[in-house]
């Protein structure tokens, strides 16, 4: 038997693999020695790894949160985001209140928006859910008690995200023990123009493809100023800034499983019901806009004792509200130090609300090692096929 895991075939996923290493994005086939915590079991017990991404595969568009005119876009721009996702070789499953709207502005009522995700859950033939847009409202439904959860146990598929739509990929992973992707929104990323940024679609396909592992992540060259989608080419040019790096904040070597989260969302969680344990955990973590707000719900985690047991911190890079600039890193990285974390702390990364954005697995065991400033997943996202010949 032969492990088999492509983007298509072979051919196509060497291709995107090829753009990778004229940028920078090199995969590492460099192999050291694994730690003792290479025996680390997911928070949940066994881990689900879904099915790998393929060429042909189905990706669905659900709307969890609030309604994409709702967070400013044009509804069009869903339109922009089918093309552009059937353009590299997917089919796109569009659910049937995706584009709704109710009068809070979510996309539709609870029972809607649930009823969407249990559709996906229940397919067979999806292979990616991918949230439209953020706002408020994911945690309404991952509460409501009417989620179907053994579907999605049954058919496990990659459910991919963050803002408000994390409520639904920690929720998944923290309930089934299975992989989600901290990733990009349909809307933020396919419907940007004149095309999505190269960097943010790499990312995303090589974990949900089941690229070649250990997989070592690199910073962007450009970055935007804000999380909002790009209207054209003009546009793009002014937006996208030469990107500062990440910065090692405490060095140190760790290896644990990822979980990309607020700190907020975390609160939140608990108060619905749900445990979140960071423990044995790299916890990928963005700051709020709001530095004093930001520092009482991060120590709040801390004095909870929520952080007992991580091993690692990842923060991301600052964003901007509309009509404002980006919050500079250092009240992030003051309230990280007011946290006395003696574990290795990496900060600016290119996740969150940023654009482009990586795309971190939840429940996949990686590696930080100031030293060799590497931030590095260890394992893959998705089941590999196996061909007989």
């Amino acid at each position: 038997m032969k492990s088999h895991s492509v983007f298509g075939n072979r051919r196509d996923f060497l291709r995107y693999i090829t753009w990778g290493l004229a940028s920078g994005m090199a995969i590492s086939t460099v192999s050291r020695e694994i730690t003792a915590e290479a025996n680390l079991k997911p928070a949940t017990g066994k881990l689900i790894r879904p099915p790998a991404l393929r060429r042909g595969d189905i990706v669905a568009l659900v709307s969890p949160a609030n309604a994409i005119a709702a967070q400013g876009h044009k509804m069009e721009t869903l339109d922009t985001v089918v093309r552009a996702i059937e353009r590299i070789g997917f089919r796109v499953k569009v659910m049937p209140n995706a584009r709704a709207r109710s009068r809070d502005g979510r996309a539709g009522t609870l029972e809607q928006r649930v009823s969407d995700l249990n559709q996906a859950f229940a397919d067979p033939s999806v292979r990616l859910i991918e949230g439209t847009v953020g706002g408020a409202g994911t945690l309404d439904v991952v509460s409501s008690g009417q989620l179907d959860w053994d579907a999605l146990r049954r058919h496990p598929k990659l459910i991919c995200g963050f803002s408000d739509v994390t409520f639904l990929t920690v929720s998944a992973h923290l309930r089934l023990g299975l992989v989600t992707l901290d990733g990009p929104l349909a809307v933020q990323h396919w419907g940007c123009l004149p095309h999505p940024p190269e960097y943010g679609t790499q990312c995303l396909l090589r974990v949900a493809a089941g690229s070649s592992i250990p997989l070592v992540q690199h910073p962007p060259e450009k970055v935007s100023l804000n999380p909002f989608p790009f209207s054209g080419q003009e546009d793009q040019d002014q937006r996208l800034l030469p990107a500062e790096g990440w910065k090692w904040l405490q060095p140190g070597q760790a290896q644990g499983r990822l979980l990309a989260i607020r700190a907020d969302q975390i609160i939140k969680l608990i108060d619905a019901g749900i445990d979140v344990s960071l423990k044995g955990r790299i916890w990928c973590v963005e700051g709020l806009p709001e530095a004093e707000k930001d520092r009482n719900y991060m120590l709040r985690v801390r004095d909870m004792g929520l952080l007992q047991g991580i091993v690692g911190l990842v923060a991301a890079r600052p964003f901007a509200l509309p009509g404002k600039s980006p919050r500079p890193n250092g009240p992030l990285e003051q309230i990280l130090r007011e946290m006395n974390l003696s574990v290795p702390m990496i900060t600016n990364v290119d996740f969150g609300h940023t654009i482009p954005r990586m795309t971190i697995p939840n429940g996949v065991l990686a590696t930080l090692d100031s030293e060799q400033k590497i931030f590095r997943f260890d394992e893959p996202a998705t089941e590999q096929e196996v061909i007989v010949h």
